[in-house]
């Protein structure tokens, strides 16, 4: 996918809320960086009608988010950034990636991903039966020379490569190994 994630949301993602507190000087207790119910001094206290003094704020680790009972306003990293440093969401997203050292994925590496060759691994059940099949079709008698010792065990023995089947190649390989060694133990007279 070459869309890359919104600044918004990748800060919102990577960036604690607890750690944004701390670099607005807010203390943020440990308990509550670990998930703790206890409130926290809101960084807009001067606003509030007591000036400040009581921890009115609520960290949410859960959600990453914080609410302050005496602003009645709900903050994401990026949007508690934002209205402390009095800039736009976007600014405040990537101020708090590059402080946090975040390096965004070039177009390049987007393209490389995007376009990768994804190698799905050939279906083994799938090749074992039409080993089984091919066997049938050139054997009129197959249901039962299929439980001759000999046969079963050279059976057994192809079946048992498959594990090493990786890619379509492989697989074309393997079938045709097995396909001449199995003709040739089935037209042997008996």
């Amino acid at each position: 996918m070459l869309r890359q994630k919104s600044w918004i949301d990748e800060a919102n993602e990577r960036i604690d809320i607890s750690d944004v507190l701390t670099s607005l000087g807010i203390f943020v207790p440990e308990s509550v960086r670990n998930g703790g119910n206890k409130k926290v001094f809101c960084p807009f206290g001067f606003y509030h009608s007591d000036g400040g003094i009581t921890k009115a704020m609520r960290v949410y680790k859960a959600s990453n988010t914080v609410y302050c009972f005496s602003c009645s306003k709900r903050y994401s990293p990026v949007t508690l950034a934002a209205a402390k440093w009095d800039c736009s969401w976007h600014n405040a997203a990537f101020r708090l990636l590059e402080d946090a050292g975040f390096k965004p994925k070039t177009l390049e590496e987007r393209w490389a991903e995007a376009t990768a060759q994804v190698v799905v691994k050939p279906d083994v059940l799938s090749l074992a039966d039409a080993l089984k099949m091919y066997c049938s079709g050139i054997s009129s008698e197959w249901a039962t020379k299929q439980l001759d010792e000999n046969v079963a065990e050279t059976l057994n023995k192809c079946l048992g490569l498959l594990n090493i089947v990786e890619t379509n190649e492989d697989a074309a390989k393997w079938l045709d190994a097995c396909k001449k060694v199995m003709s040739k133990l089935l037209e042997e007279p008996r």
